[in-house]
């Protein structure tokens, strides 16, 4: 059996291996304004709740297309597969953007077309298949097979007009840059958390877990085939993101957490143990808008 704190480090990643019909956690979804976002100590302004909706079920992987608007996945106790849904942290209003029989996970605008979402795709009833594919924002058809021939992918990013930086799930699982046209792929990591961050064309931020209790936050080049160190990583923490100014955050229980390069070490910029939240993972951050998950259970 598989210790409890593997099964929610990698919890997606055996959920997409063994199918949309597998066991998913309880996740809720929150957004926050951040009256100070360059602070060496948050304010918080105000605090919403996104999951009412479906306290029981499964909301995760937000991406901030701008201050007022995200996507995530859902998928209700009563339902089978997850879906990409839009949010206006404004009006509250929420959208379902996709209805396929298979699963969607890990949506993000596309950028070289911003009116065409991103996302993995696992069919109905073929989970050996984990494709990268772009969907209409407006339809929510399916409108382009980006990659299809590398594995089975479980996260990524864009890196470049043709090229992706992928998480392949495999053992161990790997990052490799992939292109489109040619179908070949640049392996540069094994052992790696689910969170990386493109910085520009060259720079893929990424958290290799050396050992079980040494994961490093690392930055690798992809054109000089080079890699280096940023930061431990917190026990147990892979989901991280790079600020605008550079800056790097992570949840960790209840906490952000911000790296102080000077004195090489995670500080505490903001508390939501008041709130009972005590396990927030993925985080993303857009001008003062702060959206993370916490895992329930």
């Amino acid at each position: 059996m598989l210790h409890f704190r593997i099964y929610f480090s990698f919890i997606l990643i055996f959920s997409l291996t063994f199918g949309a019909n597998a066991q998913l956690p309880i996740t809720h979804l929150y957004a926050c304004k951040i009256d100070n976002i360059n602070s060496d100590k948050w304010q918080l302004d105000k605090i919403q709740f996104l999951s009412n909706d479906n306290r029981d079920g499964y909301n995760n992987q937000p991406f901030l297309i701008d201050p007022e608007t995200i996507l995530f996945v859902q998928r209700k106790i009563t339902e089978l597969n997850t879906d990409i849904y839009s949010c206006n942290l404004q009006t509250k209003e929420k959208h379902r953007v996709t209805f396929s029989k298979g699963s969607e996970y890990s949506p993000r605008i596309y950028p070289l077309k911003n009116k065409v979402i991103s996302a993995v795709y696992v069919p109905e009833f073929d989970s050996t298949i984990q494709s990268l594919i772009g969907i209409d924002f407006e339809t929510g058809d399916h409108v382009i097979n980006f990659l299809d021939h590398h594995g089975k992918i479980g996260y990524y990013r864009h890196l470049n007009a043709k090229q992706w930086v992928t998480f392949i799930v495999d053992e161990p699982h790997i990052l490799a840059v992939c292109d489109e046209d040619t179908d070949t792929r640049n392996v540069f990591a094994s052992n790696i958390g689910r969170t990386m961050e493109v910085i520009d064309v060259n720079k893929v931020l990424f958290v290799h877990k050396i050992l079980e209790d040494n994961w490093i936050l690392k930055e690798y080049n992809v054109k000089e085939g080079k890699a280096k160190i940023i930061a431990k990583m917190p026990t147990k923490t892979e989901d991280f993101f790079r600020l605008s100014n550079g800056d790097f955050i992570c949840g960790n229980g209840s906490k952000i957490l911000k790296w102080e390069d000077t004195n090489q070490i995670w500080k505490e910029i903001l508390d939501f143990s008041e709130y009972q939240i005590t396990n927030i993972n993925r985080i993303a951050v857009k001008q003062n808008t702060l959206v993370f998950v916490n895992v329930v259970q």
